[in-house]
């Protein structure tokens, strides 16, 4: 039997309970009543409750923990120039569902679109609850974690010392060799540190700096993608060989 899947937090007397707008959802749309099961996400350990309280604020008790692990075989790391439009909602909402461990913005110099200090808060804000809810749909023990905005492509020295750091670079398809498939056997225990480029791609200046930082250049093919179809595609593969 399927049941409903939330994050959820424990009080004082280590009863469980929901955010507002979770309770909300519960209670207003889907209203559930005392008895009804739920499945709920604590410290990224599952558990099947029941609800034991909706007024005057839902609460439930653990009557079962759940053995479930479906999280990637490796930390990855999403690091992704600012889109125009809408494309970042979606890029949030897939690569959750796909399994990232952290989403780090960027904004590079061809993006159109530039999240300031000013927009910075509410802007992470959304994005958090977009991969909240994609994490709830997609069954994971955690929310991946947005906070961090790069200014520009300098910044990602802070990522210079990890082993395994590859950007999508379209130019590399004439390569006669393909470093990651090379690499995916390695990959098992590993952070894994992905960029991948606005709408206008990566400069060349930008990419030689991003070399130095130990990212490797990759190729996902001879067509050029979309930026947020660049972004889905290569998280698909990490997806498909490290679960």
């Amino acid at each position: 039997m399927s049941y409903h899947r939330l994050f959820a937090f424990l009080d004082e007397n280590n009863e469980i309970i929901f955010s507002e707008p979770d309770e909300k959802h519960l209670l207003k749309v889907l209203n559930y009543q005392i008895g009804e099961k739920v499945e709920v996400v604590i410290n990224k350990e599952l558990y099947l409750a029941e609800i034991i309280s909706i007024s005057p604020i839902l609460k439930a008790r653990a009557i079962e923990k759940i053995d479930f692990d479906p999280e990637l075989n490796a930390f990855v790391r999403l690091i992704y120039s600012i889109p125009k439009g809408d494309k970042l909602d979606l890029v949030v909402q897939k690569a959750t569902e796909l399994g990232v461990g952290e989403i780090v913005l960027l904004n590079s110099e061809r993006c159109i679109a530039k999240i300031t200090k000013e927009k910075k808060e509410k802007k992470i804000k959304r994005l958090r609850e977009i991969a909240k809810n994609a994490a709830e749909q997609s069954h994971r023990l955690i929310v991946p974690k947005i906070e961090l905005v790069l200014n520009d492509i300098d910044d990602l020295s802070i990522y210079k010392d990890n082993e395994f750091n590859y950007i999508a670079y379209e130019k590399e398809f004439s390569s006669k060799t393909n470093v990651l498939l090379d690499d995916l056997d390695k990959l098992n225990g590993k952070e894994v540190n992905v960029l991948v480029g606005p709408e206008g791609g990566f400069s060349e200046k930008e990419v030689e700096i991003a070399n130095s930082f130990n990212f490797k250049n990759i190729s996902l093919g001879k067509r050029i993608l979309r930026s947020e179809t660049a972004a889905i595609a290569l998280l698909s593969l990490f997806n498909f060989y490290l679960n």
